[in-house]
């Protein structure tokens, strides 16, 4: 019963994965459309989401159909949502569909936080950004996932 219970959670995983890389890459197409020229950075950064989002419906593609050989990708695609970081003119976040994240944010002062939110999918990654910020973050929601995967790879061999 336990094992049935793991399998439909990770097509309930897997699916949730293929909602939130769709959403990204609805935004982005979305995003391209309304860009004017074209800018090596913007399409460089374009190519980055691509590669992430498609990288998250395929893992939740994968998790549907339970091939634990395929698991990595839906672990890789859970890591790489892990941290919310930003120092000084550099930042980057990765949230896909939920976002429950606790961390530490220093940019005025010194300060906790913990904080759940539904956002659109989309992919942030600054170099030389205006504002001056100090913060980190970890998503709990990729964590719990990747906790979870850990499980179900483990019945499945």
């Amino acid at each position: 019963m336990a094992i049935v219970r793991l399998k439909n959670t990770g097509k309930l995983i897997g699916l949730y994965e293929i909602i939130s890389g769709s959403l990204g890459f609805g935004i982005m197409l979305f995003q391209n459309l309304e860009t004017n020229g074209f800018f090596l950075w913007t399409f460089i950064l374009r190519l980055v989401m691509l590669t992430f989002f498609g990288l998250t419906i395929y893992a939740g593609w994968s998790l549907i159909k339970l091939n634990k050989d395929k698991i990595i990708y839906s672990e890789i695609s859970q890591l790489i949502q892990l941290p919310i970081i930003g120092f000084g003119s550099f930042y980057y976040a990765l949230p896909l569909g939920i976002t429950f994240y606790t961390g530490l944010d220093y940019t005025d002062t010194l300060s906790y936080q913990l904080d759940l939110e539904l956002v659109p999918s989309y992919f942030g990654i600054g170099i030389f950004d205006d504002i001056s910020s100090a913060y980190i973050f970890i998503n709990l929601i990729p964590l719990v996932i990747l906790i979870f995967l850990g499980k179900l790879k483990a019945e499945l061999s």
